[in-house]
C-alpha cells in the first residue's frame, strides 16, 4: 500500500491536488506544491493533513495516525459536549432563581436617581450664581466706551493699551 500511494503520488502534477485513492472510507488526496513539501490528504467531511515521507511504511504509518488521532479527537469533543450540557443545565437552573439582591439594588437606584436630582439642582443655582455675578460686574447703564476703558486709560480720545 505504501509503495503504491509513493508511486501514485510521483504521477501527481506540482501545484495541484489530486486524488490518488481511498483509505478506510476517506479520499486520498496528493498535495505537491513547488518548494518541495508533499502532504497526504485525507478527505470526509474534513481535509485532514501530514506531511508524505518518503518511506512507503512512514506513510502508512502517518495514515494510520491521522485516523488513531481523529479517534481521540472525538473523544475529546463528546466530553466537551456532554460537560456543555451540563453547563447548559446549570445556567437554566441559575436563570430560573430570583435575583438574590434585587431589594438592594432598587434601593440603591432609588439613592442614585436621588443623588443627581440633587446634583442637576446644584448646578442650576450655580447658573443662577454666575448670571447674577456678571450682572454686578457690568452694571446696565455702562457703555461701551467705559468698558473699554477699564482695559486701557484713555488719551487725547484714543484708547493706550
Amino acid at each position: 500500500g505504501g509503495a503504491s500511494l509513493l508511486e501514485a503520488f510521483s504521477r501527481c502534477k506540482a501545484g495541484e491536488i489530486t486524488h490518488i485513492g481511498s483509505f478506510k472510507g476517506f479520499r486520498i488526496l496528493a498535495e505537491k506544491n513547488h518548494i518541495g513539501i508533499h502532504h497526504i490528504i485525507l478527505r470526509g467531511k474534513t481535509d485532514y493533513k501530514a506531511e508524505l515521507s518518503h518511506s512507503p511504511v512512514g506513510n502508512m504509518i502517518k495514515l494510520e495516525n491521522i485516523l488513531g488521532g481523529m479517534e481521540q479527537a472525538m473523544k475529546g469533543w463528546k466530553q466537551r459536549i456532554e460537560q456543555y450540557e451540563r453547563d447548559m443545565e446549570q445556567s437554566k437552573l441559575e436563570y430560573e432563581k430570583p435575583f438574590a439582591e434585587d431589594e438592594e439594588l432598587k434601593e440603591k437606584t432609588a439613592r442614585l436617581n436621588e443623588l443627581n436630582v440633587q446634583l442637576d439642582l446644584g448646578n442650576a443655582n450655580m447658573g443662577e450664581m454666575e448670571m447674577k455675578l456678571n450682572e454686578k460686574a457690568v452694571p446696565e447703564n455702562s457703555k461701551l466706551a467705559d468698558v473699554a476703558s477699564s482695559y486701557g486709560e484713555k488719551e487725547s480720545g484714543r484708547i493706550v493699551g
